[in-house]
């Protein structure tokens, strides 16, 4: 079976752990929520907050000037190297907090529409 991932590469606070809870309540988009992290404490609340957490980021792909692809496409890597066949894949930035379930189901509806 074929799957949708959201990816959320970084940080927590109580204002970004709201995406979290879009993703894993209302939305129904995405059959996983992935967080990509290479810190204990945060894969810790990801994982609270009712997110996956298969792997710790490696240290080559978790500094200041690593490019978003390069992390989308580890954790893609990884899921597919489990076996996970997947369909899409949508990447959560944390320093969008505003976003709203409503945004996110139109974006992916143009996805799925393209």
């Amino acid at each position: 079976m074929k799957r949708k991932i959201a990816v959320y590469p970084g940080s927590f606070d109580p204002i970004t752990n709201g995406h979290l809870d879009i993703l894993n309540r209302g939305l129904e988009l995405f059959d996983k929520v992935i967080v990509s992290t290479d810190s204990e404490e945060i894969a810790n609340v990801a994982i609270g907050s009712g997110a996956e957490v298969p792997f710790m980021r490696p240290a080559e792909l978790a500094d200041d000037f690593t490019p978003t692809q390069d992390v989308v496409a580890h954790a893609l890597d990884f899921m597919t190297a489990q076996g996970c066949e997947v369909e899409s894949l949508c990447c959560i930035y944390p320093t969008a907090p505003l976003i709203s379930a409503g945004e996110m189901r139109k974006a992916y509806e143009k996805l799925r529409n393209n």
